[in-house]
């Protein structure tokens, strides 16, 4: 015989709860695994979050750190250095995706485009570094010329685009890119105009109102 601990009635030995108040006598399997699994499922949710906290901090720490140490080496030559890492990457991106392609005259167009904007992937990739650099060591000297820079950039980097948007439009027979493409394209020297004038016209305005700010 079994007695319930909450009434005291006695019940068959077999039996998993009261036949009286309805108390069980133990604890089902079921609701303990339930309740591990999710103490578990809840335990490795927080430390998944944690560990990740923790490497995006120490990839940050650790990518300042070597980026300190690089403009500090190298100076006024770090830019340059990195254009040449930059330009080599672009080359083994562009041979690599070439080849995913999986056909040769799409690697040829991709090569051929390489080989006509090279020195505009270079420009580019140059002016990323030099205004990442000056705007970190030099931020007041590099002000004045920030607006050409990003200009430059922007009209540069949607030239080479819409170029690579043609081939792959081309390729695989997407019409409508290829046209977007070829829209855009003779329309970049006025977005580069525009750009360059609101740049500046910021550039003016922020100095003026810093200087009414510094003087009552």
């Amino acid at each position: 015989m079994s007695v319930c601990p909450k009434c005291g009635s006695e019940n068959a030995s077999e039996s998993a709860r009261c036949s009286v108040c309805g108390s069980p006598f133990r604890t089902e399997p079921g609701e303990s695994c339930s309740s591990a699994n999710r103490g578990s499922e809840d335990f490795a949710k927080k430390l998944g979050r944690e560990i990740e906290k923790a490497a995006e901090g120490i990839g940050r720490k650790a990518g300042k750190e070597f980026e300190g140490w690089f403009h500090r080496t190298f100076g006024m030559a770090a830019p340059l250095l990195s254009t040449v890492f930059g330009f080599l990457f672009t080359i083994i991106a562009i041979e690599v995706f070439g080849f995913i392609g999986g056909g040769s005259r799409f690697r040829n167009d991709l090569n051929e485009l390489l080989a006509d904007y090279w020195l505009l992937l270079l420009a580019l990739v140059f002016l990323g570094s030099y205004g990442d650099y000056m705007n970190k060591r030099h931020k007041k000297d590099y002000r004045p010329v920030y607006p050409f820079v990003f200009a430059a950039s922007l009209a540069g980097s949607l030239l080479f685009f819409c170029r690579f948007v043609v081939i792959v439009g081309d390729h695989w027979g997407v019409s409508f890119f290829v046209n977007a493409a070829e829209f855009v394209i003779p329309l970049l020297p006025l977005l580069f105009v525009l750009v360059l004038i609101l740049g500046y016209f910021f550039v003016v305005v922020f100095s003026v109102l810093r200087e009414s700010i510094r003087c009552p």
